[in-house]
């Protein structure tokens, strides 16, 4: 879960996914998780978290809103 940026509640993941190179040419610091949310309010934003170090990067995406 994750607070949306716009009405502050409480939002559930709508659909996660993984990104980065196959098994056997992986590199750690490659690998990042994104997770997307679609609020109520219709703000849709994303997660990017990074493997190896654990950050986490909140991306907004104005120019799409939830119908």
């Amino acid at each position: 879960m994750a607070k949306c940026p716009s009405c502050n509640k409480d939002v559930k993941v709508y659909k996660e996914w993984t990104y980065g190179p196959k098994e056997e040419k992986r590199q750690k610091s490659a690998i990042m998780t994104v997770k997307l949310y679609h609020c109520e309010c219709g703000e849709i934003f994303r997660e990017y978290i990074n493997k190896k170090t654990g950050k986490v990067t909140r991306a907004t995406i104005p120019s799409q809103k939830k119908k």
